[in-house]
């Protein structure tokens, strides 16, 4: 029996445009305060880096600060640094494409085309 695999909590048919001005002002506090303890368990469990994201010049980073997480303005010592354009920040928050995703030609990251 078939049944249908794709489980995510966002439909395409949502979609919007979201800036990362906007999203680590209004968007990132919310979520942080409600899961980031998780991710900040799972930061540790793995230790991971803190993460830098990149778009159009200018960086955010999201790194564990105790049992949460935070983000702050501009790049960190030691962080996993990612480079994106503001489309593709905008899908990556809204769980329509993944890093590894995003990591394929027809995406375009880190000079692939």
């Amino acid at each position: 029996m078939p049944f249908d695999l794709d489980r995510r909590t966002r439909r395409v048919e949502d979609r919007r445009r979201i800036a990362p001005d906007a999203f680590f002002a209004d968007e990132f506090p919310r979520l942080a305060a409600a899961h980031g303890h998780l991710v900040a368990a799972g930061m540790e469990a793995l230790k991971a880096p803190p993460l830098t994201v990149e778009v159009e010049g200018t960086a955010w980073t999201v790194l564990r600060s105790g049992g949460a997480v935070e983000a702050c303005r501009g790049a960190v010592d030691g962080a996993l640094v990612v480079s994106l354009t503001g489309d593709q920040f905008s899908d990556w928050v809204q769980n329509q494409i993944t890093f590894n995703g995003l990591d394929r030609p027809a995406r375009g990251v880190g000079g692939h085309r």
